[in-house]
C-alpha cells in the first residue's frame, strides 16, 4: 500500500462498523481513501482527533481489513468537511494543509506498524 495526499473519497456514516469499508474481493479496487483530522502529542505521537459531527473510523482495523483482502493500491486522504477550529470558527487553507500533512504521517506510521508499507513509492506529500 502507498500513501498519497489527494482528493478522493467519502466519510463513514455515523455509527457504521468498519466492515462497510472493503468488499469481500478487491480484484478491481485501485484506491481507497481516508479522512479526518489529526493531532500531534507532546511526545510526537499522532492520533486521530475526535469530531463531534461524525463517527471516527478505526483506521488500524480498516488497514487490517484491506491487508486481509490482499489490497495493494493507493490510499488517498480527503479533508471532506468544513475547516473549523475548536470554537467552530471557519479556517483557511493553512488549517487544511496542516491536517493533511499530519494525516499522511499518521497513515504512513500506521502502515509501518501494521507491516503493510511496501516502500515501493514515496508519499506524495512531505
Amino acid at each position: 500500500m502507498t500513501t498519497s495526499g489527494g482528493a478522493s473519497g467519502s466519510c463513514a456514516p455515523p455509527g457504521a462498523s468498519t466492515s462497510w469499508a472493503w468488499p469481500p474481493t478487491t480484484t478491481f479496487q485501485a484506491l481507497s481513501h481516508f479522512s479526518g483530522e489529526f493531532d500531534q502529542g507532546p511526545d510526537g505521537t499522532l492520533r486521530q482527533r475526535p469530531l463531534d459531527w461524525v463517527a471516527s473510523v478505526n483506521y488500524p482495523t480498516f488497514i487490517r481489513g484491506l491487508k486481509a483482502t490482499g489490497y495493494d493500491g493507493y490510499l488517498c486522504y480527503e479533508f471532506c468537511h468544513q475547516a473549523l477550529d475548536e470554537r467552530h470558527r471557519l479556517q483557511g487553507l493553512d488549517f487544511v494543509d496542516h491536517h493533511t500533512r499530519l494525516a499522511v504521517r499518521y497513515l504512513r506510521d500506521l502502515l509501518v506498524l501494521e507491516g503493510v508499507y511496501t516502500g515501493r513509492a514515496e508519499p506524495a506529500m512531505r
